[in-house]
């Protein structure tokens, strides 16, 4: 039984000692020793793990500034293999030497004279042992009826599809009147993505891809472009990306115009009862009649089926899971003429808290954020659509240049996929095409 003495009696606690504590103030019950003794073990325990940690760090920026880049074998290492380790430099000994000629075939390609850059304007030439696919262009037949092809001119043109490079061949034949008088007819190159450039859609697309949708950096595409036999500079792979999410901006205000169209129409409803200044139960008529649909019969329809499709964590996803999680309150408005749609008036009461942010954070380039965006979004909505983005930038940027203005919104991901996507086929390396005959 408990007395009231001890039950008033305050709970002891762990004096704080340090090194300079003396002896004498230590206290001298059993139970707050050995309290102290846990403690101060879990402190060694955790300053051990930071140790251990921080010497690592030590030891690898050693490395880094003292040692050497390359890995290499630690010599006791040696030791657990003494004896195999001998057989194999004993082997190792009686190989012949390789000619001079011979490379291994982990070493970086040499430039030859084949791939060295020409000297009119820069350019590596393409591998020769890269497959061609050729494509004759003609003019239009009625200018050469009478006419004899006297040559062809012949553009080269990087491509890639999934099986890998290969070098797309524009042939373009010359026609010259059979008498000898007039000019030359020719056909007109087709459309490319960046004009008077190297690459094609097919290898934007990929490179594009690869980094926006695979995450990989662009100095690992040089390192596979190299495993090809390419030359590919990670700064002109970056002006390819810039010049293309140039031509794809504007699809992406088009989806922008299409997009959250629904929202605007709520808006369009908030503006029409400000003009006819209705009063609390006219706004919520007016909401009932006109916005409860757009939310309930569009919206949330379109969460629904995105929820599933998008990764948890990513920001569209959080967008998607705190909207499907906010709905009731997001419908409070319809119910209730006095409430706002949105917070647009606490926004503008905190404003002057935030007005400063801008000056605080940076970013690299202005520039390169607004492609990065361009591009992330054209991926997502791909994703969205359940389209594979390869096939879709390709054929894309194959077509921006000539596609009409007015109608851009057809490519659109979820339009593309309408229109488009059944009617695309990519090219074969088996794939012979024959000349026609002259």
């Amino acid at each position: 039984m408990v007395t009231p003495t001890e039950a008033q009696a305050p709970v002891s606690k762990t004096p704080r000692i340090t090194a300079e504590t003396p002896s004498s103030a230590l206290p001298s019950e059993v139970i707050t020793l050995q309290q102290m003794v846990l403690q101060l073990l879990g402190q060694i325990k955790e300053k051990t793990r930071e140790n251990f940690d921080l010497q690592c760090q030590l030891d690898w920026l050693q490395r880094q500034l003292f040692g050497r880049r390359s890995e290499k074998m630690d010599p006791n290492q040696r030791l657990l293999f003494e004896d195999l380790f001998a057989k194999l430099q004993q082997q190792l000994e009686q190989q012949p030497v390789p000619e001079a000629t011979e490379t291994s075939s982990s070493s970086p390609p040499k430039v030859t004279p084949a791939n060295r850059p020409s000297r009119r304007n820069g350019r590596v030439p393409l591998p020769e042992d890269l497959p061609r696919v050729p494509e004759y262009i003609d003019p239009d037949p009625r200018l050469i009826e009478k006419m004899r092809c006297l040559g062809e001119d012949i553009t080269e043109i990087l491509e890639y599809i999934p099986a890998g490079f290969y070098v797309r061949q524009i042939i373009r034949r010359k026609y010259a009147p059979r008498g000898g008088c007039g000019s030359v007819v020719m056909g007109p190159l087709p459309a490319l993505p960046i004009e008077k450039g190297r690459p094609g859609p097919g290898v934007l697309a990929y490179i594009i891809t690869s980094k926006y949708c695979d995450h990989l950096p662009l100095y690992r595409l040089e390192q596979i472009f190299a495993r090809h036999g390419l030359h590919i500079p990670r700064t002109t792979q970056w002006d390819w990306v810039r010049d293309s999410a140039d031509l794809l901006l504007p699809i992406v205000l088009a989806m922008k115009r299409l997009i959250l169209a629904l929202i605007a129409q709520l808006y369009i409803i908030e503006e029409k009862a400000q003009e006819e200044q209705l009063d609390a139960e006219g706004v919520k008529a007016l909401r009932q009649k006109f916005s409860k649909p757009i939310l309930q019969d569009q919206i949330q329809p379109l969460l629904e089926s995105w929820s599933p499709d998008v990764l948890p964590k990513s920001p569209i996803g959080k967008a998607v899971t705190y909207a499907l999680n906010q709905w009731e309150a997001l419908n409070r408005s319809w119910e209730n003429g006095i409430l706002c749609i949105d917070n647009s008036l606490s926004e503008r009461v905190i404003k002057l808290v935030a007005l400063g942010r801008k000056n605080w954070l940076f970013s690299g380039s202005d520039g390169g954020a607004q492609r990065a965006a361009i591009l992330y979004s054209l991926i997502a909505s791909c994703k969205l659509c359940q389209i594979d983005p390869f096939l879709y930038l390709r054929d894309v940027l194959e077509r921006i240049n000539t596609h009409p203005a007015n109608r851009i919104d057809e490519l659109t991901p979820p339009r593309w996929k309408e229109l488009f996507l059944p009617k695309i086929s990519l090219p074969s390396f088996k794939a012979k095409t024959e000349s026609r005959a002259e």
